[in-house]
């Protein structure tokens, strides 16, 4: 029993971690498009000053965390298929939707030395932390 509990707790934990990550994430977006002083600026502040994609990292851990909860007991034989719904999702997150994001920001903010610095020191999907 207790190792059912503490498999829960930390699946729950990873979850709230996502969750949390990109609930964040979102909003220091929406709040720096909505200043005005901020228009054609990319955004380099609060979590998007250690990763390029917070939203992208908190949305991949949130379907991991789902995945630990829900595995306890009943992932046997080919219940690890259901492993495949967060690994395609990282998948789709890693190799597709954050590509075309970076080429639009490219063609966007290429001309800025500060966003090629920022691109150069600012890891894509993982935190920088320091």
């Amino acid at each position: 029993m207790g190792n059912i509990l503490a498999q829960d707790a930390f699946g729950l934990a990873v979850w709230a971690t996502g969750f949390a990550l990109e609930v964040v994430a979102d909003g220091q977006k929406r709040a720096f498009k909505a200043d005005a002083a901020n228009a054609g600026k990319f955004i380099d502040v609060g979590l998007w000053s250690r990763c390029r994609h917070p939203n992208y990292l908190g949305e991949m851990t949130l379907w991991a965390g789902f995945f630990i909860f829900c595995s306890r007991g009943v992932v046997a034989g080919s219940g690890w298929l259901a492993l495949m719904g967060p690994l395609f999702g990282t998948a789709i997150l890693t190799f597709v939707s954050t590509p075309m994001l970076e080429e639009g920001a490219d063609k966007k903010y290429g001309g800025h030395a500060a966003y090629h610095e920022y691109k150069r020191t600012t890891p894509s999907l993982f935190f920088r932390l320091w």
